[in-house]
């Protein structure tokens, strides 16, 4: 399935937009003691991951900052790499 398809069929599904949820990537880089990580969509990683930091989240003030050229996503899920595991960082 290419991306087209993907969006296609999350809009048949009436899918809601999955936000990358800034506060909760600040609270798991603070809880970890992490000073950077990377925040993109699970599912095109290469193409939408960039790095963060606390000091990068602090100017992000709501869910229309962009990453990669993007915010927020129908079909791929925003997630967060720390250390080499990746974790959902979503919000609606």
């Amino acid at each position: 399935m290419d991306i087209i398809q993907a969006i296609a069929k999350a809009k048949q599904r009436k899918r809601k937009t999955k936000y990358y949820d800034y506060r909760k990537a600040a609270k798991l880089l603070i809880k970890n003691n992490v000073k950077k990580a990377a925040l993109g969509m699970k599912e095109d990683w290469d193409w939408t991951a960039d790095e963060i930091t606390i000091a990068k989240l602090k100017k992000f003030r709501n869910k229309r900052t962009k990453i990669c050229g993007i915010n927020g996503s129908i079909w791929a899920t925003p997630s967060i790499e720390i250390d080499g595991a990746m974790l959902p960082c979503w919000t609606h």
